[in-house]
């Protein structure tokens, strides 16, 4: 409860997604926080969490374009990360930040993406897709249609170039 009130203070717009994992939609934030600097909120909140809940809650905050690569970029340093990934050259005050992806991805393993266990690893394989990179770099329609055979390989896609095509908030049946 305390997680998710602090949270709160950002956006309206949060999803947790267990008990210590939560996602801020910060395009519904106020005002007074959308023109913050990004990084500045992220180490206030790893500040708050550490005070208001306390140092046995280590936070590892990740900053995405989408749902994907915030969780793939708070993955990328644990226990104690803050990391960034960038699709396309942003301007962040009047600063210009380039492009991290390819950077990022050339130091993952296919599995190391969420999502891709080792059975989709198995079936990028086959389709000669051996590296994030290579992912990254398939054309939408080998995906959709050949990997994937499906939706899913459009989802791909446009995941891995920021557009969200995650945003949907399952409805908890049980917890153990």
């Amino acid at each position: 409860n305390k997680l998710k009130s602090i949270l709160k203070d950002y956006s309206p717009n949060i999803c947790m997604k267990s008990v210590d994992e939560g996602l801020i939609d910060l395009t519904s934030a106020p005002v007074d926080i959308k023109t913050r600097p990004i990084l500045e909120i992220a180490r206030e909140i790893k500040t708050r969490i550490h005070t208001e809940i306390g140092s046995y809650m280590s936070c590892n905050i990740g900053l995405g374009a989408n749902r994907f690569l915030a969780k793939l970029a708070a993955e990328l340093h644990k226990p104690d990360g803050l990391d960034m990934i960038i699709v396309h050259n942003v301007l962040i005050g009047d600063k210009e930040i380039p492009s991290n992806i390819r950077e990022v991805f050339s130091h993952l393993k296919l599995t190391d993406l969420p999502g891709i266990n080792v059975r989709m690893e198995h079936r990028l394989n086959t389709y000669r897709i051996n590296t994030p990179l290579e992912l990254l770099d398939a054309p939408e329609d080998v995906l959709r249609h050949q990997v994937c055979q499906s939706i899913e390989g459009a989802k791909w896609y446009e995941r891995l170039r920021g557009i969200e095509v995650d945003e949907r908030e399952d409805i908890t049946k049980s917890i153990s």
